[in-house]
């Protein structure tokens, strides 16, 4: 509940609509730290009302961030792993299928790469960690950690 009222915060402070993001890229922040200070890198969030090549709109993705999540706003498991990413700190990007008009081509295009037809799909410095039971699994057995920091983020 109180992430849910911590992300409508931060749409309010975008000026969208609450409840809603704006179908042009926005950006999305993580809760602050303990001690208050905000994190320096914030994950971006992608929408976008102008279809392109999935294959390019999944390369874009992954070349503009470590870490990148495709998702669905209302899917209850692209929720968990945006809230594991967000509790730890880490700047994720995530493109929202549901958001873009060319979101089912780019969810095919993933199934073609990955084998994974279902959202999350999450990719670690390009490399493929699954779905959301995966991404729990990584972060359970050290591998998450692991995958972080060989792309450089610090946990």
């Amino acid at each position: 509940m109180a992430s849910s009222r911590h992300h409508l915060t931060h749409l309010a402070n975008r000026g969208a609509p609450l409840g809603r993001r704006s179908a042009l890229a926005g950006r999305h922040t993580p809760p602050p730290t303990a001690a208050g200070a905000a994190l320096s890198c914030r994950p971006r969030w992608y929408a976008s009302a102008t279809p392109d090549a999935p294959a390019a709109v999944i390369d874009a993705a992954l070349a503009s961030s470590p870490v990148v999540l495709f998702t669905k706003s209302r899917c209850p498991y692209c929720v968990a792993a945006r809230n594991l990413f967000d509790g730890m700190g880490v700047a994720y990007d995530a493109v929202e299928l549901d958001k873009r008009s060319d979101g089912r081509d780019v969810q095919d295009a993933l199934r073609e790469r990955t084998g994974q037809r279902t959202v999350p799909n999450i990719f670690v410095g390009g490399g493929h960690v699954g779905g959301c039971d995966d991404l729990m699994q990584a972060e359970s057995d050290g591998t998450l950690r692991k995958m972080l920091e060989g792309v450089g983020i610090t946990i």
